[in-house]
């Protein structure tokens, strides 16, 4: 296994599953949609472009074709956002860290490049 397709695997469960709890509205995305002044169905329509984000991932991947790359832009134009928005309303490292962590993995996706 590459390490392409092990930092893929990473950024698809933690996006996948941070795009499912903000696409059902959980409550602890209710509260940070709250905390940083979005309305729910903003945070629901964030979640639903992660998860078409991993899923432009994988079937870029699948299809070598320029979907992986664009997949990858689109991601790390939202993780661009949510860093913006906890800088926005004074939020620590602590909160801004892990759309730092996921940015950084999704660069070195796009250096290593997402086909096999």
């Amino acid at each position: 296994m590459s390490v392409a397709t092990v930092l893929l695997v990473v950024v698809s469960v933690v996006l996948g599953a941070t795009g499912l709890l903000k696409l059902v509205a959980a409550t602890p995305m209710r509260e940070r949609a709250q905390h940083l002044g979005y309305p729910v169905a903003a945070f629901r329509a964030a979640g639903a472009l992660e998860l078409l984000g991993v899923a432009g991932l994988w079937v870029g991947r699948a299809a070598s074709g320029p979907l992986a790359t664009t997949a990858l832009v689109a991601l790390l134009v939202l993780m661009a956002g949510a860093v913006v928005s906890h800088l926005r309303v004074g939020d620590g490292i602590a909160a801004v860290a892990p759309a730092l962590v996921v940015a950084a993995l999704l660069v070195a996706l796009l250096a290593l490049g997402v086909a096999p």
